[in-house]
C-alpha cells in the first residue's frame, strides 16, 4: 500500500484508486490468483517501462 504521506500518491488519482479497489476485491474473492511477480515478469515490466519518464 502506498504511503499516504508521500508526495507521489494523490488521493484524487482515479486510476490508482480503481487499481487498488480491483486488487482489494480480487484478494478478497480469489486470493489464490494473487501471486508475487517472478523474475521473468519483472524483466518484461522493466522492458515495458524503460523509456517512461516520470
Amino acid at each position: 500500500m502506498p504511503d499516504l504521506e508521500s508526495e507521489w500518491f494523490a488521493e484524487d488519482d482515479a486510476d490508482m484508486a480503481n487499481f487498488l479497489a480491483l486488487m482489494d476485491a480480487l484478494m478478497g474473492r480469489r486470493p489464490d490468483l494473487v501471486t508475487p511477480a517472478d523474475e521473468e515478469q519483472l524483466s518484461r515490466i522493466a522492458a515495458l517501462v524503460a523509456n517512461v519518464k516520470v
